[in-house]
């Protein structure tokens, strides 16, 4: 195992910290969720895009996704299953499976906690990646608990880590994250609960310190009925 976690003076390890940010936030209970269904909207460069998202669970390795947009009053809606990717709305069209990969990229900027879920779970696995917790630390005006991230040959070359993420103080909610080679930062804010799980209401993302974009999410579902039209084929 090549995997580095490196513990301060104080004991706690950057094991510890991604385990307490799961246990604070419930985002474990995600692995109960057999469906989501999301409400949100993304505001960049002075526009606003709605989104609709409804995922289902079929087994354990394969998901139902429907992505729905609405941008400058035009509506357009998309499937994604294991085996096919194609538009439902305006009209339907068969796509390249490999390009609705891109709409699970919007999915992961809406549920930044989740890669905190994989990371605590990987962590004694994964390999050639050095993690530490850095003790204390500001970030977005609160007191913060902060781990890095960088690969083994980062670190013994003294370079920067490539990624930076806070936690609260007290609550252990996750706070966001600083990727410095980009410039950029993440911040979570404004968090609520559904069926137990905590999760942010409003990411946003920074360029240079200044804002370039914002998701809000206005409504989560969990364990709810979707109905297997949504899902289907126009015909």
């Amino acid at each position: 195992m090549s995997i580095l976690i490196a513990a301060p003076l104080s004991g706690q390890t950057a094991k510890e910290v991604l385990q307490s940010c799961v246990e604070s936030m419930k985002i474990d209970n995600l692995d109960s969720f057999k469906t989501l269904s999301v409400k949100a909207y993304l505001y960049a460069q002075n526009e606003k895009v709605s989104y609709k998202i409804f995922l289902k669970e079929i087994s354990e390795d394969e998901n139902l996704l429907r992505f729905e947009q609405m941008h400058k009053g035009k509506e357009e809606a998309w499937v994604l299953t294991s085996e096919e990717f194609f538009k439902v709305v305006p009209s339907f069209e068969l796509l390249n499976k490999d390009d609705g990969m891109q709409l699970l990229t919007v999915f992961s900027m809406l549920f930044p906690t989740f890669d905190i879920l994989r990371l605590s779970k990987a962590i004694d696995t994964l390999e050639s990646v050095v993690i530490e917790y850095d003790g204390a630390a500001d970030f977005n005006k609160k007191k913060c608990k902060k781990i890095s991230i960088r690969s083994k040959e980062q670190k013994e070359n003294g370079e920067e880590p490539s990624q930076y993420m806070y936690f609260d103080e007290v609550s252990n909610y996750f706070l966001g994250m600083d990727m410095p080679s980009q410039n950029a930062t993440i911040t979570c804010e404004g968090f609520k609960r559904v069926k137990g799980m905590v999760y942010p209401t409003t990411i946003k993302i920074l360029q240079n310190g200044k804002k370039v974009q914002e998701m809000e999410i206005d409504k989560l579902e969990a364990n709810i009925e979707l109905k297997d039209s949504l899902f289907e084929k126009p015909f």
